[in-house]
Order: C-alpha cells, then sequence, then structure tokens
C-alpha cells in the first residue's frame, strides 16, 4: 500500500452507498470520485477519475454478489447517471 493512498474498508457489509467527486487541488479540474460507506462513514474506493465510465469499470472489480448486496446509492457532485453497476 502506498502510505499517501488512505486506507479503504471491506465492501462485505455495505448497503448504502455516497459517490462523490473532489477536485484534487482547489481551482484546478484534476478530480477524483470518492466513495464510502454511509452507514460505517467508511473510505470505500478512490478513483483516479471521476468520469462515469472510469467509475462503473471500477465498481465493477466488486463481485457480483457483494454489488448486489448495495440498497442504495447517493451520488452527488457530477451529473447523476442511470446507468447501472
Amino acid at each position: 500500500m502506498n502510505p499517501e493512498e488512505p486506507k479503504k474498508d471491506d465492501w462485505k457489509e455495505v448497503k448504502r452507498v455516497s459517490i462523490d467527486e473532489v477536485s484534487k487541488r482547489k481551482g484546478h479540474k484534476d478530480f477524483v470520485t470518492v466513495v464510502s460507506s454511509i452507514d460505517a462513514g467508511a473510505l470505500l474506493e478512490v478513483i483516479d477519475s471521476h468520469k462515469q465510465d472510469d467509475i462503473i469499470e471500477v465498481l465493477k472489480q466488486q463481485p457480483i454478489e457483494i454489488r448486489e448486496k448495495v440498497e442504495e446509492v447517493s451520488l452527488s457532485g457530477a451529473e447523476k447517471s442511470e446507468k447501472r453497476c
């Protein structure tokens, strides 16, 4: 693990997820997408992009059994989409 990389939590018990884009540096258009567990307040993923296809690709790396347990997704920041993972 990279010492500068934030510690990520396990997806096993995640039912509600928050997806938010944040700028790496104020005033720049260099974004990352932060995925967190709403209930645990835990960081799940930091995706080095805010593009929908990149986000979907990373989220699809979770096994289908894990993704099916997610009941609610809260999107903020960028465009909201109906695409499913």
